[in-house]
């Protein structure tokens, strides 16, 4: 018999998505946990800016809405990433999408990643929308752990409202970390009004494919030794790790039995990854892939870690209990550099500054991470964010949609 429609939700999912891929990865992970933890009752829209978009795996049950791609210049500066047009033209044509949809689909629940008001405010004409004709319709914020120093956080939230906004426009707040780490209420300095909305809903796991990770360690470690993977996200600045980490081969081969899969990202420049791989093309013992939609096989499978500091790559290293040596962005903003620093001073991770990078520094910290023994991250940190995310979508859907009948996981 089938359920009453009631028993149904609609919901949207706002990725700006203007670097990399890590917006979006993090948004269709909580579409998929929610999902499931609701038995596949949402039906679920995405809003993203992502270029790569079609190259995800879609979760059942989701769709997604694509508004033109632009990239990021520096803090705040925005250009378009592929239409010949201003980008004013572009904002405007994007926040018309965002609002068209939110007013078409009337969703019963908006999730809005990171960014308060959209890139450049681009969501405020729907989020005015749903304040005023849909009133049933829940709000959230949800927000990595760090998102930049406070220092520029603080100043630009007080000057473009975005106190005022969150506390206007959002029902819940919710938090994918936890204070150990980082407490952005005390770090950026948030009105009482708007913890009372917080929660930290620590970090989010994802489910990893042991087989396909036990398949990727036999072909590339045929006769032992140890395995490096070597990630920078969607690689636009990530080629000077993976140059280094080349370079850094011959100091590791001398004291290891060392195998690499790089992955190279699909941003870096074409002819910059074309130069690398051709530079090592004969030596078995390196791998080069441009992109892969979904890194975790590989990861689970290597016993130490490359990497840049994004949020979903550390929360997956830490989540797989995996040694990591990270080099973290700096630029444009400082959120990287801060969470690698955090978490080396918890002993979970070793950092190299990018301006102390140099593959004599790279290798002296891959060796010391072969030989000694991680850490549990679990013994200090809690990966219970899509759990606790989706008792705060159950209490909220059972405050806003008379007759539905939600209940929080294990309850």
């Amino acid at each position: 018999m089938e359920e009453p429609e009631d028993r149904y939700a609609k919901a949207v999912f706002y990725s700006h998505d203007t670097v990399g891929l890590g917006h979006l990865r993090r948004t269709l992970l909580i579409c998929d946990g929610l999902a499931a933890r609701f038995h596949q009752r949402f039906a679920t829209l995405v809003v993203t800016g992502s270029p790569m978009a079609h190259a995800f795996r879609i979760p059942s049950s989701v769709d997604y809405v694509k508004l033109p791609s632009v990239a990021k210049v520096e803090n705040e500066v925005y250009r378009s990433r592929s239409l010949a047009l201003p980008f004013v033209e572009i904002l405007r044509l994007r926040e018309e999408i965002v609002f068209q949809t939110v007013a078409n689909y009337r969703p019963d629940i908006f999730f809005v990643d990171n960014v308060p008001l959209g890139m450049k405010g681009e969501i405020r004409k729907a989020l005015d929308y749903i304040r005023t004709n849909l009133r049933n319709t829940a709000t959230i914020l949800s927000l990595r752990d760090i998102l930049d120093d406070g220092r520029h956080i603080v100043p630009l939230w007080r000057r473009q409202g975005i106190f005022e906004a969150i506390d206007r426009y959002f029902d819940r707040v919710c938090i994918y970390g936890q204070p150990l780490v980082f407490n952005p209420m005390e770090e950026y300095e948030w009105p009482e009004s708007i913890r009372r909305k917080a929660c930290f809903c620590g970090y989010l796991p994802r489910a990893v494919d042991k087989e396909a990770s036990r398949a990727t360690r036999r072909k590339h470690l045929p006769e032992g030794g140890k395995l490096v993977f070597v990630a920078v996200g969607g690689g636009s600045d990530g080629a000077p790790i993976v140059s280094n980490y080349l370079q850094a081969l011959p100091s590791l081969y001398q004291e290891v039995t060392v195998s690499s899969i790089v992955l190279l990202g699909p941003d870096m420049d074409a002819g910059v990854a074309e130069k690398l791989v051709a530079e090592h093309e004969t030596d078995s013992r390196v791998s080069f892939m441009e992109y892969c939609d979904d890194p975790l096989p590989y990861m689970d499978a290597a016993d130490v870690v490359v990497s840049m500091a994004g949020y979903n790559t550390i929360s997956e290293i830490l989540a797989l209990r995996k040694q990591a040596v990270v080099v973290p962005r700096v630029h444009p903003r400082q959120e990287q550099l801060i969470r690698s620093r955090r978490l080396q001073e918890l002993g979970l991770l070793r950092m190299i500054h990018p301006d102390e990078l140099n593959p004599s520094r790279l290798a002296q910290e891959l060796l010391a991470q072969l030989a000694s023994g991680a850490q549990d991250p679990r013994a200090k940190l809690e990966f219970t964010g899509l759990d606790r995310l989706a008792g705060e979508v159950a209490a909220l859907m059972n405050q806003g949609r008379a007759g539905a009948v939600w209940a929080a996981p294990g309850a």
